[in-house]
């Protein structure tokens, strides 16, 4: 490397022994005084950490475990140096690689009085190289490198440029050494190929130029990180009384960024839920939904109040709204004198057109009030179900809206919640309507997810475990969000929680009820409103799910292979040290079962992941800025990256991560897009609680709900090759059963 200007500085007319030197420079610098003390500039550490308003988004755990230092400050700072009798100080740094203007300053003072200059210093080499390397690649890439080479002599330079590559790096394809003539202040490029290997580290470029009878170098630290984002697991189980059972925390996650937590408690339900509960018990007598919704839960109220801690006033004895036997006994009343001449039940006093939903929903309240041994009117029940046995006689169907897989919202026709919820009310009391049944098990594209929950309990009702199992599906996820004020008074929450008590009363042991419970059990914690459906059904289940662990008296142990790490004595017990990659041995003792939910997260050093929709669902699509699929991608191409996210059981989860990781040929340009003029096509754009910036990915935080939001955000495509897409992954912070991770690939840059 040359200096074209030595950097000499003197500062005239100023008698002083001392001096203090503020100096940028590649070489030695002579200051020309008496005495000199002269400071460089020390090189600055930056920290880790997030922007201000960051630190609290866990963010540490979320960026690239490897950085490469690639870029060094040319800015230094010296101890105090004195000049000698000519009043001259030479003093030497170490210039990293470094091409164009430097500036040389210096202070001098003496008492009262000071003096200073400054002075610039070309940097340059006769030949000057510079690689077009993107700021990491992923395993597997294959990069086009260019580089360029400039002449900077005033006579023709005959030069071979060879590349060398080191660490996870390979050369591709293609010659090591080219050879070129470059003219007088002209510029060449020549083109490598680099492959990065399957694994992750560190990787180095070499580009070597030799020329005027020297040669030139360039290193380039370009490391290979991993291809997924912060990924996230969960599982649960149920350990009985008596038994012993484990929990497998093995992960094959990079060091340093896993973690696991392991939660053991007697039921899973959240304490604090007797929010809704409350809001039951204030609504006056009105409309038989709201009786019902009001009575209902109340049949297990003992055992839920214990379990959800519900601060709620009650009377047990004699005849008072605040006494549950009186109140289930009072909405048995109301619904008995409701019916109208043709078995249906009417919302209202003297109404003479009957509700569907409320009829069901009463024949459902009724016999579950006579299995508890509540006093039912059995004509009043029996004309109820013949009723229904007719409605569901033929098929009813109804426009309901679903989401697509590009994240918009269309209408489909589906079957009527009414019909479903019937036939499942029908088999609970004995008198199935089985053609209906069958004609809807031929049809499951007509079923919404809630009610092919239903229909897959009817069917277990009546001793069908066959169809129940090809029925039921592998975990719940609800179509777009909506909330209907009549019909069948769906809503994500009231369909959650009609799910959750299907399973209770078909299938018990069904393993999808505990994570079930405790979505559904925060959900209602959460909530800022219920309305009376959403209450009714979600204290019904909560209640059963409550009266099912209200006499357990289980304890545990915990314990590695090595040693024991903690003992469960009933209070609910959270673990996180000493479990990471762990096998754990739960032994326990007494009555009833022992629930224990477990989730683990850290970014895998492969790059693997399992594409799925846990409780929500992230989207990512690759636009143009006319807002069309970007197909073909070329260099120097402006790209529009379109992320949706959403609840998929429509519940509201908060603290969510959305990580979007950028292929290496892609660099941000603007993180702030949402409906500029030059993009008209660009609508209700979401705003994020909070976003951060990174070399590789961004990060958006929000609440998710069962509507859709949907950020942009623009890339600049900068390198030629074929570059690994990483998955955009979503992920409640501090609840691992929600996650969802999509779209990993590959992209062709030409």
């Amino acid at each position: 490397m040359s200096v074209v200007d030595e950097g000499i500085l003197q500062i005239k007319n100023f008698r002083t022994p001392n001096i203090h030197g503020y100096f940028y420079q590649k070489r030695a610098l002579e200051v020309n005084s008496h005495d000199l003390y002269a400071f460089l500039f020390p090189e600055l550490t930056f920290s880790t950490s997030s922007s201000t308003g960051g630190d609290g988004y866990d963010l540490e755990r979320r960026i690239n475990p490897l950085s490469n230092g690639r870029t060094e400050l040319v800015t230094f700072w010296s101890g105090i140096l004195t000049a000698n009798g000519s009043g001259e100080a030479t003093f030497e740094v170490d210039i990293p690689q470094f091409s164009g203007d430097l500036r040389v300053m210096a202070v001098a003072y003496k008492d009262k009085s000071f003096g200073s200059a400054s002075h610039s210093m070309k940097v340059a080499d006769p030949v000057v190289i510079s690689a077009g390397a993107p700021r990491f690649l992923s395993p597997n890439d294959v990069l086009q490198l260019p580089v360029n080479v400039s002449n900077t002599e005033k006579k023709a330079a005959n030069v071979t440029v060879s590349l060398q590559t080191s660490g996870t790096l390979t050369k591709g394809e293609g010659p090591a050494a080219q050879k070129l003539t470059i003219p007088a202040g002209k510029e060449a490029r020549v083109l490598f190929t680099v492959k990065a290997g399957s694994g992750i580290g560190a990787g180095k470029i070499t580009v070597k130029v030799g020329a005027f009878g020297e040669t030139f170098v360039q290193e380039t630290n370009l490391n290979v990180r991993p291809a997924s984002p912060l990924l996230k697991g969960s599982s649960s189980d149920v350990i009985a009384g008596g038994q012993t059972g484990t929990i497998d925390l093995n992960q094959r996650f990079i060091p340093g960024t896993a973690r696991a937590q392991v939660v053991l408690s007697r039921s899973p339900l959240v304490q604090g839920g007797g929010k809704a509960l409350s809001t039951l018990l204030g609504y006056p007598y009105g409309c038989l939904e709201q009786t019902i919704s009001k009575a209902f839960p109340q049949i297990y109220f003992a055992d839920l109040t214990k379990a959800m801690a519900a601060p709620v006033y009650l009377v047990r004895n004699g005849e008072s709204d605040f006494n549950p036997v009186t109140n289930v006994q009072q909405a048995i009343r109301q619904a008995e004198t409701r019916q109208l001449f043709n078995g249906g039940l009417a919302l209202w006093p003297g109404a003479t057109r009957e509700d569907w939903w409320t009829t069901a929903y009463a024949v459902h309240f009724l016999e579950e009030a006579r299995r508890a041994g509540f006093e039912v009117n059995g004509a009043t029940l029996s004309r109820a179900i013949e009723y229904l046995t007719t409605k569901t006689g033929s098929p009813a169907t109804e426009q309901v809206p679903q989401q697509t897989e590009d994240g918009s919202t269309v209408s489909t026709l589906k079957a009527q919640r009414e019909s479903l919820y019937s036939l499942y009310v029908l088999a609970l009391t004995g008198r199935p309507n089985r053609s209906s049944m069958n004609y809807y098990k031929q049809n499951p594209d007509l079923l919404t997810p809630d009610s092919r929950y239903l229909l897959a309990g009817a069917f277990q009702l009546v001793g069908d475990s066959r169809s129940f199992a090809a029925l039921l599906p592998k975990g719940y996820q609800a179509e777009a969000n909506y909330q209907e004020t009549g019909g069948s008074y769906a809503s994500p929450l009231r369909n959650v929680a009609l799910v959750l008590n299907t399973l209770l009363e078909t299938d018990p042991d069904n393993m999808q009820i505990p994570p079930l419970a405790r979505q559904l059990s925060q959900a209602v914690k959460s909530a800022s409103y219920l309305n009376t459906q959403e209450a009714g059904f979600a204290v019904l289940a909560l209640g059963k799910m409550a009266q099912r662990t209200s006499g357990s008296t289980v304890t545990a142990t915990v314990a590695t292979k090595s040693k024991q790490l903690a003992t469960f004595d009933g209070k609910e017990l959270s673990l996180a040290q000493g479990i990471l990659d762990q096998k754990l041995a739960v032994r326990t003792q007494g009555k009833g079962d022992l629930y224990w939910f477990a989730q683990t997260e850290g970014m895998s050093a492969t790059g693997v992941y399992t594409e799925e929709d846990q409780g929500l669902r992230v989207r990512r699509q690759y636009l143009t800025r006319s807002g069309s699929t970007a197909s073909n991608i070329k260099q120097n191409d402006l790209i529009v990256v379109k992320i949706s996210v959403a609840s998929t059981t429509g519940l509201p989860i908060e603290n969510v991560v959305i990580t979007d990781l950028l292929p290496a040929g892609f660099e941000i340009e603007n993180p702030r897009l949402t409906e500029p003029r030059d993009m008209p096509w660009i609508k209700n754009a979401a705003v994020p609680d909070y976003f951060d910036i990174r070399d590789d990915r961004i990060h958006f935080f929000t609440t998710a709900t069962g509507k859709e939001q949907t950020f942009y955000y623009q890339v600049r495509v900068i390198s030629k090759g074929t570059f690994t897409v990483g998955p955009v992954g979503a992920d409640a912070m501090y609840q691992g059963e929600y996650r969802s991770y999509a779209g990993g690939g590959k992209v062709v840059v030409e």
